[in-house]
C-alpha cells in the first residue's frame, strides 16, 4: 500500500478534524483497512503524520474510557513506529513514540494491570529522569501494586482463620493441624500489616 496515503489522510483528517474522541474514532473506523495495511513509511514526513493520527486515536480510546482497546490501538502501532524511527534515522519523532508508549501505561493502570505499567514508568523515567509526571506514575502504579499484594495477604489469612475456626467447631482434624492453620494465619495478618505500613511510609517519603 503506497505509504503516501498517511499524508493524504492526515490532510483529510486535519481538515475535517472535530475536537471530538467520537469523530476521532469514527474517522479511523473508515480508514481501518488503510491502517491496518500500512507497513512501511515514505519519508520523515509520512512518519510524523502517522505517529499524530495514532496518538489521536489512541487518546480519543483513552477518553472513552476503551482503555483494552487503547492498548490494542497503541501495540499495532508502536512496533511500525519504532522500526520507521531507525530505518530513516528520525530520532526527534522518538518523543512521540514514548508519549504513545507513555498512554499505554496509563491505560494499563486504569485497568489495575499495575504489573504491565509499573515497568512501562520506569523505562520512561530511563529515557526522560527528570520528568516529574513520569516519576509520579511510577509512584502511584507501585503503591497500587503493594496494595493489591496486602489485600491478597488479608483475604487470604482471614479465609485460613476461618477454615480453622469451622474445624475447630466441628473437631475435625488434629489439634496440631489446626494450630499450623492458625498460627499461619496471624503470622500473614501480622506480616501483612508490617507490610502495608512500612508501604505506606516509603510511599509518603516518595511523594
Amino acid at each position: 500500500m503506497p505509504s503516501s496515503l498517511v499524508s493524504n489522510l492526515y490532510d483529510d483528517f486535519t481538515s475535517t478534524y472535530n475536537d471530538d474522541p467520537q469523530f476521532i474514532i469514527d474517522f479511523f473506523n473508515k480508514n481501518t483497512i488503510v491502517f491496518n495495511n500500512l507497513k512501511t513509511l515514505a519519508d520523515e514526513d509520512d512518519l510524523r503524520c502517522y505517529i499524530e493520527l495514532s496518538m489521536s486515536h489512541a487518546y480519543a480510546l483513552f477518553q472513552k474510557n476503551r482503555y483494552t482497546e487503547t492498548i490494542d490501538s497503541i501495540n499495532k502501532t508502536l512496533p511500525i513506529i519504532d522500526k520507521e524511527i531507525i530505518k530513516l534515522n528520525a530520532n526527534e519523532s522518538r518523543d512521540g513514540y514514548y508519549t504513545l508508549f507513555f498512554l499505554k501505561g496509563q491505560a494499563s493502570y486504569r485497568l489495575n494491570d499495575y504489573k504491565t505499567a509499573t515497568p512501562i514508568f520506569k523505562e520512561l523515567i530511563v529515557y526522560d529522569p527528570k520528568n516529574e509526571n513520569y516519576k509520579k506514575w511510577l509512584r502511584d502504579s507501585i503503591n497500587k501494586k503493594e496494595v493489591r499484594i496486602f489485600t491478597m495477604i488479608t483475604i487470604g489469612s482471614s479465609m485460613l482463620i476461618l477454615i480453622e475456626t469451622m474445624l475447630s467447631f466441628f473437631k475435625i482434624g488434629s489439634l496440631s493441624f489446626r494450630n499450623t492453620l492458625l498460627i499461619t494465619a496471624l503470622s500473614g495478618l501480622i506480616g501483612g500489616f508490617i507490610y502495608n505500613l512500612y508501604n505506606e511510609r516509603s510511599f509518603r517519603k516518595s511523594k
